[in-house]
């Protein structure tokens, strides 16, 4: 009996190794499988915007990244109570660009050429103590312009027609 015992442990350990060795091989398989397919996503944040792609055929507006306080939006609905705006001007569109200020802070990063106007709005509870635009020449000029509160702000172009044409890459709003 003592050496059926044995054997039979024997042979459980070697089921037991077996079938270990199968599932890893087929997990080490399958996670090839996962990182060769394009469908596979990352569970990690990537703070990408979404709808860029869409946005960016739609209204020539790459917008890279941001805290999701400043957010694309809609000119012809006014904003919700509680929301600020800051509106954009450029040369290569009629129509302004609108952005929803969420909160009393926010950063959007983002590419939008050709601005030579910049509107920031407050409304009661969003829209910050402050704003700022960071812009850019083609020649690499990069410069930070404070934004006037429910005013408009020119930049490039819209300062002067000899300036050259400015990319805007960064909006921030500050509050307390």
């Amino acid at each position: 009996m003592r050496g059926m015992t044995k054997f039979a442990m024997a042979g459980a350990a070697a089921l037991v190794a077996t079938t270990a060795t199968a599932w890893v091989l087929t997990g080490a398989a399958s996670a090839r499988a996962g990182a060769d397919d394009d469908q596979a996503t990352s569970i990690l944040e990537d703070y990408s915007y979404p709808g860029a792609a869409a946005i960016l055929a739609e209204h020539n507006v790459k917008l890279t990244s941001g805290d999701g306080h400043i957010v694309f939006g809609d000119c012809t609905v006014q904003p919700a109570a509680g929301r600020g705006r800051i509106s954009v001007r450029t040369q290569d569109q009629g129509d302004p660009i609108c952005f929803d200020v969420l909160a009393a802070k926010g950063l959007l990063n983002l590419e939008v050429p050709a601005v030579y106007e910049i509107d920031a709005r407050r409304s009661t509870g969003a829209g910050g103590t402050s704003a700022e635009a960071v812009v850019t020449t083609d020649d690499g000029v990069t410069t930070d312009v404070p934004l006037l509160l429910d005013h408009t702000t020119s930049v490039g172009k819209g300062i002067d027609d000899n300036n050259k044409p400015t990319t805007l890459l960064q909006l921030q709003v500050n509050g307390a």
